[in-house]
């Protein structure tokens, strides 16, 4: 009856360092993610699509909203050299919201008549940054 009390003693008194090693060690992973993801940047992002046309050079036109700046773009999930030939402000009759028409030139072969999808990345900032200004 004795070695039974002192085993469940002895258990007892081994288990709370056992979860003690298992939070600190939780608290240290959770402090290296937090600091990691602090310095990694994202962006916001705008997806739309553009139309090919092609004749002598390929010409992708889109349009985006004209409070989207034009800082990163990728067609078809693909980082092309681009070359942006005219942007001009479009604002459609029965709507208030003003566009961008957007003209590109992209060093890639499309087909003419082709649909592209496109990314419009800006705004680049950190995570925490973001995380702050959402909650604020």
């Amino acid at each position: 009856m004795i070695d039974i009390y002192n085993n469940v003693t002895a258990f007892i008194s081994l288990k709370p360092r056992k979860f003690l090693l298992l939070g600190l060690s939780l608290l240290f992973i959770l402090m290296v993610s937090f600091f990691l993801l602090s310095f990694t940047k994202i962006s916001d992002n705008y997806p739309t699509k553009g139309y090919v046309t092609c004749d002598k050079d390929c010409i992708l036109m889109a349009y985006l909203p004209s409070d989207i700046p034009l800082e990163e773009v990728t067609f078809n999930n693909k980082n092309y050299d681009y070359e942006v030939l005219n942007t001009e402000i479009y604002v459609p009759e029965p709507s208030i919201v003003s566009l961008k028409k957007i003209t590109f030139k992209v060093k890639h072969k499309f087909q003419n008549n082709e649909i592209v999808n496109l990314n419009f990345y800006y705004h680049k900032q950190r995570i925490i940054v973001k995380i702050k200004d959402l909650m604020f």
